[in-house]
């Protein structure tokens, strides 16, 4: 059954509609003017109110993108028939007709408008599909085309009717510690700040290697804002002096030096202090980043709407020139159970990308001498925080090096290590799996979880 019969009845349900909206239509228009926004986009247009607010209090130019079209099993009082919202929209046509000049309207889905819209813009106002999934999409439609210290927002923050809503701008925006500003009528908005990467090092005896690590940070990999940080731990051979030079060239590079050999997982949480963006890379002083990857990589960790990302291969080499063989993350997201099913997970190499909130969060890297980095992934996806994968990207790791692995795992057991790092959930782990870890399989249950894999309750 139609809705409406004439334009008449339209512009009567419209203005009872903007009664109760009212209050919302007078919190964006404020913030453009304050902060002089000059060009934006309404995603979910409806009759109009709203828009027409925005072009007549400010001097901005504004897109307003609505499809006007029926959405079969959305359920949204605002999901109108089809022949409902072909009225719809001759009647917000012509209602913003005197605005034309600097008001716009796109009959397009957001996806197909932010696509064929060619600029950046400096605020968005997200007002369409109120589902989870519908609003997370748009915001990671729109973020890319909202140039910096512009404006992200939208309406129904907190609608009891629409959960969703707040469930996707939570999780999208507090991976980087933005602040989620609020208003009682619903509305919702976060200034988009600059998303840099803090490079992390820990160096120790890395001399002939670190010059390949840096260098292939700096050449394609690292923007004029982003930092490297490098802690030696107590170096005996010339790495200080290496790092020093590399210093002389480039800025961008912090260096501090532990007094006394700390071990692996004690350096790189002390250089995570000496950090000033959110989001962090952690690079061991013997690999090389293949050019032009790690932008790729923020990208994907900022639209897949995760904590962490890593590339799909691990390439190792012996000499710059030969590939010895290959690790390949076969799935597109790793969680907590594949750290007990397979020695093929990110947390394995630690080489990847993250958020100084997963870090915090996870307490850092445990207090071991090896198996740091695995240990550090099974804290973060015991934690809930799963790691997503790049596909067709990679890396290169070096093999056969002296490396801290090589180093401890020679004079220490590596299952009876990893016992000490699974302690605080060993009750997850079903209790007949826990006594072949304690017994038959202490000292060899870790080396064998390809063929015997650890089961979870």
């Amino acid at each position: 059954m139609n809705k409406y019969n004439n334009i008449k009845e339209i512009e009567i349900i419209a203005k009872s509609a903007e009664k109760i909206w009212g209050d919302s239509y007078d919190v964006l228009w404020k913030i453009i003017n304050k902060k002089k926004l000059k060009i934006g986009a309404e995603i979910g247009v409806a009759y109009g109110g709203h828009a027409k607010r925005i072009v007549m209090k400010t001097k901005s130019k504004l897109y307003c993108i609505d499809p006007y079209k029926h959405l079969k099993n959305y359920q949204d009082g605002m999901n109108l028939p089809q022949k409902d919202f072909n009225k719809l929209y001759k009647y917000t046509k012509n209602r913003l007709k005197k605005f034309s000049g600097r008001c716009r309207i796109l009959r397009n889905t957001s996806t197909v408008a932010a696509r064929n819209l060619k600029i950046n813009l400096d605020f968005v106002y997200i007002d369409a599909n109120h589902t989870y999934n519908g609003l997370m999409k748009d915001i990671c439609i729109w973020f890319a085309k909202i140039n910096n210290g512009g404006i992200i927002s939208g309406h129904d923050y907190n609608h009891p009717n629409h959960p969703g809503v707040k469930k996707a701008v939570d999780e999208f925006f507090n991976r980087f510690n933005w602040k989620i500003h609020t208003h009682k009528s619903g509305v919702w908005w976060v200034e988009k700040k600059p998303l840099f990467i803090s490079f992390v090092i820990p160096a120790y005896n890395c001399q002939t290697t670190i010059t390949d690590a840096v260098e292939s940070i700096i050449k394609t990999n690292m923007l004029s804002e982003d930092e490297i940080v490098i802690i030696d731990d107590a170096s005996i051979d010339g790495s200080v002096k290496t790092i020093q030079s590399l210093q002389k060239n480039n800025r961008g590079i912090k260096l501090h030096i532990n007094k006394i050999n700390l071990g692996s997982a004690q350096t790189r949480n002390i250089a995570l202090t000496h950090t000033k963006n959110e989001l962090i890379f952690m690079l061991d002083s013997d690999n090389i980043l293949f050019p032009n990857s790690v932008l790729k990589l923020k990208k994907f960790l900022i639209n897949n709407v995760v904590d962490a990302a890593c590339f799909q291969e691990i390439r190792y080499f012996k000499t710059r020139d030969k590939i010895s063989h290959k690790w390949i993350f076969p799935k597109n997201r790793y969680v907590f159970a594949d750290y007990f099913a397979t020695h093929h997970v990110p947390g394995a190499s630690g080489n990847y990308l993250f958020t100084r909130r997963l870090f915090m969060t996870t307490g850092g890297y445990p207090g071991v001498r090896f198996q740091d980095t695995w240990g550090f992934g099974l804290r973060h996806a015991a934690a809930g925080f799963e790691v997503a994968v790049l596909p067709k990207s990679y890396y290169f790791h070096r093999f056969g090096k002296d490396s801290n692995w090589v180093r401890y795992s020679k004079t220490n057991n590596t299952s009876i290590n990893a016992l000490k790092i699974i302690r605080p959930y060993i009750n997850q782990v079903i209790f007949r799996d826990v006594i072949y870890m304690l017994t038959s399989g202490l000292t060899k249950w870790f080396d064998n979880i390809p063929n015997r894999p650890i089961r979870l309750k």
